[in-house]
């Protein structure tokens, strides 16, 4: 992140995550600051052990369900969950990143001002570093292949396991496809065990994390998003295919069953095997016409997920809650 704000030439300072952080507290103090915004669980507790020191407004921006947080290691799970809960809850303004996590603050009764910001995307940030020709010759792929594109960490909460199951059946029907993953995680091993064990070695790619997405996009005919949860809305890797003109396929996470419609991709029934299978069936049979649905979700992204949108959000609601400032 700090790498990211060295390109911006923005002024910043880091801080320790210190759950006692009087360093963030003297920041405050002798810089003027109007107000701070919190990301994440950890400084989420740190901001619950100094709010009442701190001399500025606060707010917190939700990117996930924090129930799940910590899903994949027991311990972790039991252990830091209630103490996220605690931080979370110790705010006073939230921004959330989509409508359903709006809706759960609100369930779980979270008292304060509230705001969705949704995600935002640069269109023209992707610069070509390798040509589609050079990607196929990579990975052996066919000009007549049908490629199915997965943008996701390797986390159980993304479902790999059940879209490789899918692909299984649909490769064994359609033999010119691939199922390309693009990404690195805790459960890699576990996705590699399974390629090997449904003899899909030379079917399903491991490309790897890439900073260059849109070039592996582009050789894809459509992305798949089959994820139990999603913080963001719209997720990244749906906002990354929409640029490239990719249509997507997608479980009802993230806020896309709002987003996604048979004018601009393909709603997956469920997380199943089952389902997702049908949803890749469908896709397939669809033909040049998922051309037509690439081009329409990359006109609703310009039109209502941009950076400017962005911004523009998260400034009118830092003005909001700067309206009653003490």
């Amino acid at each position: 992140m700090s790498n990211k704000v060295k390109n911006t030439n923005i002024n910043y300072k880091t801080f320790q995550k210190k759950v006692l952080n009087n360093e963030i507290v003297k920041y405050v103090d002798e810089n003027d600051i109007d107000i701070v915004n919190f990301h994440g669980a950890s400084p989420f507790l740190i901001h619950f052990f100094i709010k009442n020191k701190i001399k500025c407004k606060t707010v917190a921006t939700v990117h996930s369900d924090y129930r799940y947080d910590f899903l994949n290691n027991k311990l972790k799970y039991y252990l830091y969950t209630p103490l996220s809960s605690l931080g979370l809850k110790s705010f006073d303004n939230y921004i959330t990143v989509s409508e359903n996590l709006l809706r759960l603050l609100e369930k779980k009764q979270f008292e304060g001002k509230k705001a969705v910001v949704n995600n935002g995307i640069r269109i023209n940030k992707f610069i070509e570093k390798e040509s589609s020709d050079q990607l196929k010759n990579k990975f052996k792929i066919n000009d007549d292949d049908f490629i199915f594109g997965v943008i996701a960490r390797f986390h159980p909460i993304k479902n790999h396991e059940n879209i490789i199951k899918a692909f299984a059946k649909f490769n064994n029907d359609n033999k010119s496809s691939k199922l390309l993953l693009l990404g690195d995680g805790e459960s890699k091993d576990r996705i590699k065990e399974l390629i090997v064990e449904l003899n899909l070695e030379k079917e399903v790619i491991l490309g790897g994390f890439v900073e260059n997405v849109g070039d592996y996009l582009k050789i894809c005919d459509c992305t798949i998003i089959a994820s139990y949860s999603e913080g963001g809305a719209p997720p990244l890797a749906m906002l990354e295919s929409a640029a490239m003109e990719i249509p997507v396929i997608t479980t009802k996470v993230g806020d896309l069953e709002n987003i996604i419609n048979f004018n601009n991709g393909i709603l997956i029934k469920s997380q199943s095997e089952k389902d997702i299978y049908i949803s890749m069936l469908e896709a397939y049979d669809k033909g040049d016409n998922l051309k037509v649905l690439g081009h329409n979700i990359k006109n609703l992204v310009l039109k209502e997920f941009t950076m400017s949108r962005f911004w523009q959000k998260y400034h009118n609601f830092y003005k909001e809650i700067l309206k009653d400032k003490h």
